[in-house]
Order: C-alpha cells, then structure tokens, then sequence
C-alpha cells in the first residue's frame, strides 16, 4: 500500500478498478478486496483528503462473535430515555460496537500492507463515466479507465435528494455534537445513551445521543429529524445547553471537539448499479432511512460484491433487500413529519415492550414477516396508520397521475 500525492507515482492508464472516496464504504470496499483474491489486482483508491478519518466516528450492532478489527468499543446494553421512562435495554447476543475513523484507517493500511495491488491515491476526481465494457475516471485532469468502478461520493448520475418517498421534502437528521470533559463524574461509560428524549420538542422529532469513554468525557450530541437538509446551526447548540445544564446537571466542563453535520433519509429504492459503476456507502442506498446508521450495511455489501467479484466476475450478484423494509422506513419518517410527539411514545414502547435483541433485529432487516408483525404490535397504532394511509394515497397518485410514465423512477 502507498499514499500518493505530487510524488513520483504516475497515474496508470488502466486499472482493475477504481474506488473513488476514502471514507467508511471506500475503506471498508478496499479492506475487504485487498483480504480476498483481488490482492494482487490494480485498484487504485482516490481520495481528495478534504475530510480526514482522525474526527469521524460510526456506530452499529452485530449479533456476529466475530467482531471488526477496526471496533474501539463494544457494549451489550444501552439508555433509552423519554421524560416518562429511563430504560436499559440489556443485549444477549447483539453487541453495540463503535469505530473510530483512525482505527479503521488503521485496520484497512494493515490489510493494504498485503496487497501490491491496491493502491490509496491523494486526487480529486472530477468525472466519472459509464460504458458498456469499461468505465473512466478523470483524476486532477488525468483520465484512468477501469473494468470497475466504485463510486461512494455519488458523482456519476448522482441521485436528488429533494424529494421523498411521499412526495415531501426530503428528510434528514441533523446533528450537532461536542466532546466534553467534566469536572466530576457524569456519564456512564458502560451504556450509551442510544436517544434521550427529555427535550424540547420542536418543529422535528428530536433526542440527545451521548457516548461516553469514562465517567468524565463523552461525545455529547443533539440530533433532530428535519425537512430538507440544512443542519441545525445555532438551535442545536442552544439545545445541548439546555441539555447540559438542565437534564444533566453538568457544571464546570471542556469543550474538547465539537462535530455537525447532516444524514440524508431516502426510503426510496437504491440508485441501481450502472453497467461499470456501482454505487457504494450512502450513494448505494446503504444508510438505514428510519435510522441513519450504515456502517453494518456497508460492511455486507463490501463483502457480498467481492464474493461477487471472486464467484462471478462482476459485482453484481447482490441481495437486495425486501421492499417491505422501505416500506415501513416510510411510514416512521411520514409518521415523525406529520406527528413528532406520538412518535416518542412509540420509540419507548418499542424498546420497553420487546427484548434488545429483538429490536435490533427488527432495525437491522434481519427478522422475519411474522416478528416483524409481532413487533409492530407492540406500537401505537393511530399515527402509523395515518401515516400508512398517507403514503399509501400519495404512491398511488405518482403511478396513476400525470407523472406515469415520465423517465423520473416511480417509488
């Protein structure tokens, strides 16, 4: 493996395939080639470095023994807090796992270490194209082709995101976080706080995340369900005030980083594969709508187009999840524009009334139609139908309205 910048490497005219993007999908696609028989492929990744791996962080849950190398932390249990309830959901076979950006730059360096053929590249890519039997890759000016290329930044017919699955604006969390240290001991550095509702309830649904390494410093962040995708700037950091002061009781405390951003939540189906480009990470669709999380997602699909790749030449023998699951992720994203407040309820009696297993199941795709059913049983039922029927009577208007038969995709 070797980092390029203005050095003495020169760009190749032809690659195996290219990975445009450095961040959790570009990586976790180029640790899982480079441990497979395309070591001794040529693959270039390119990343332009505008964001580095030091300040980034993910999360997800895995009933899996075998855990990435890359996870810094795990947990069998975690806080969900309304202003009614404060419940630990214990895990048994599932695990909440956190990794940092360093240690997963860190893991795939190991992995590349063993790959003469991958190669990380410094470059900014301005063009990506499709073609029927190779794709290109403009690279700082200079065009490499590729038999693949994977795109996780969504620059090759990229997708808009202005619209729903409903027809609404598109939804997004909005987060605003701070890492802070304490002058007396505060957190529980043995469970996260998963979402913490005792807030204010404004215009989105809204709830407080808080990751701790010890009983003194913690990740602390406001994340709010919103319309669009600006983020939430100066009402955010007003919340986490209220929150430190207020719900927590913190007093004197440090400010050690601070992080925001936005997810963008699209039900909709994942922008398919071109005949040389794949999409990857968010551009592929791999972020949970109802969730934001999409680091597990990421890892499946990393591994499923390289058996792809070793079993069949092509990355294109993916399993694509049921539709049901985009169904329900519509239906909680229109139940939390159209009712925020009844949602809390139902986010406390989806933990409260089902074991955490069981519901990380249910939030990860992995259960079947009759548990899912059984879950849902176990949620208010009113805003959810309202919601349904919502969706329902707006999907029915896009396939039977004016707009039938446009080019635009009917979801």
């Amino acid at each position: 493996m070797s980092e390029t910048g203005a050095g003495p490497f020169a760009l190749p005219e032809r690659v195996d395939a290219v990975i445009v993007g450095a961040g959790a999908s570009g990586l976790s696609l180029a640790g899982h080639l480079a441990r497979s028989g395309w070591r001794d492929r040529e693959v270039l990744i390119v990343d332009d470095g505008s964001r580095g791996l030091d300040d980034r962080a993910w999360a997800y849950w895995s009933d899996s023994g075998v855990v990435d190398a890359a996870v810094s932390a795990s947990y069998d249990r975690f806080w969900v807090r309304t202003a009614d309830v404060a419940h630990l959901v214990m895990l048994n076979d599932y695990r909440y796992h956190v990794v940092r950006g360093r240690d997963l730059g860190r893991t795939v360096d190991v992995a590349l270490d063993g790959a003469p053929g991958l190669r990380r590249v410094s470059g900014h890519v301005s063009q990506i194209r499709d073609g029927a039997h190779e794709a290109s890759v403009v690279i700082d000016g200079h065009t490499v082709r590729a038999a693949w290329v994977f795109d996780s930044v969504g620059l090759e017919n990229p997708r808009s995101s202005g619209a729903g699955a409903a027809g609404q604006p598109g939804m997004a969390l909005a987060f605003v976080g701070r890492r802070i240290e304490t002058d007396v001991d505060t957190f529980d550095a043995g469970a996260p706080t998963l979402m913490d509702f005792r807030i204010h309830q404004g215009a989105g649904l809204c709830f407080v995340y808080v990751l701790a390494s010890s009983p003194r410093v913690a990740l602390v962040e406001h994340v709010q369900f919103t319309s669009g995708s600006g983020n939430l700037g100066e009402p955010g950091e007003a919340a986490l005030d209220v929150y430190l002061r207020e719900v927590l009781g913190v007093g004197g405390h440090r400010v050690l980083g601070t992080e925001h951003g936005t997810i963008l939540l699209d039900p909709r189906r994942p922008r398919p594969p071109g005949r040389r480009v794949v999409p990857i990470g968010a551009a592929g669709g791999m972020v949970k709508p109802s969730t934001g999380y999409g680091y597990a997602r990421i890892q499946r699909h990393s591994a499923a187009i390289v058996t792809s790749l070793a079993t069949h030449g092509h990355p294109f023998a993916v399993r694509t999840p049921p539709a049901r699951h985009r169904a329900f992720d519509a239906v909680l994203l229109e139940a939390i524009r159209r009712e925020p407040a009844h949602v809390v309820h139902a986010f406390e009696r989806l933990f409260v009334a089902n074991p955490g297993d069981c519901v990380l199941a249910f939030l990860d795709e992995a259960t079947t139609v009759g548990q899912e059913i059984g879950t849902i049983l176990t949620l208010p039922p009113v805003p959810f139908l309202r919601a349904l029927r919502t969706v329902a009577v707006q999907r029915s208007s896009r396939i039977g309205g004016p707009t039938a038969g446009h080019s635009r995709e009917i979801r």
